[in-house]
């Protein structure tokens, strides 16, 4: 958390709204929101280790959940855990700011709602990734992509843990 002023007194209601504005404007420019996106359908260290990652290049973290829709059109097979369970799953981990369930087809939804500086991409997000650059160049964005490393993708893959 930063200060983006010191302490003010204010003789009315009208400066108070006025500087309330220019603070939300001073914030948005000085926080680096950092979006990440998955389906987290059995919560493992290596989520952990993903989203710590990204938390570490942001003020704000957002983690955008798939939807149990989305989840079985990408992976063919519906996910174990409904998208209510897997976002408050995520939420208990207190490692996001703010999670949401995706809702829609649209990435970019996210992105112009948060402007993030940069998406954190898990290394098996690769359909995204190419997705997710198409968007970024039509809407003329400068949001940085990064690609986090896996936590020992042999042992941390929710399929591992499904199978058990």
């Amino acid at each position: 958390i930063k200060k983006i002023r010191d302490n003010m007194k204010f003789d009315s209601l009208e400066e108070i709204k006025e500087q309330i504005k220019k603070d939300v404007i001073a914030s948005k420019e000085k926080s680096i929101n950092v979006l990440t996106f998955g389906t987290f359908d059995v919560t493992h260290p290596g989520h952990i280790f993903y989203l710590n990652a990204a938390k570490m290049y942001s003020d704000t973290l957002i983690t955008i959940i798939g939807t149990d829709k989305n989840v079985e059109k990408i992976k063919w097979k519906p996910p174990l855990h409904t998208q209510e369970k897997r976002r408050t799953d995520i939420e208990k981990l207190k490692i996001a700011d703010i999670v949401h369930i995706w809702s829609d087809n649209n990435p970019m939804k996210w992105i112009e709602m948060y402007k993030p500086s940069i998406i954190c991409l898990w290394y098996d997000q690769k359909w995204f990734s190419e997705r997710i650059a198409h968007e970024l160049k039509k809407y003329n964005l400068t949001t940085l992509v990064l690609r986090i490393d896996s936590l020992e993708p042999d042992k941390y893959k929710s399929s591992k843990f499904k199978n058990r």
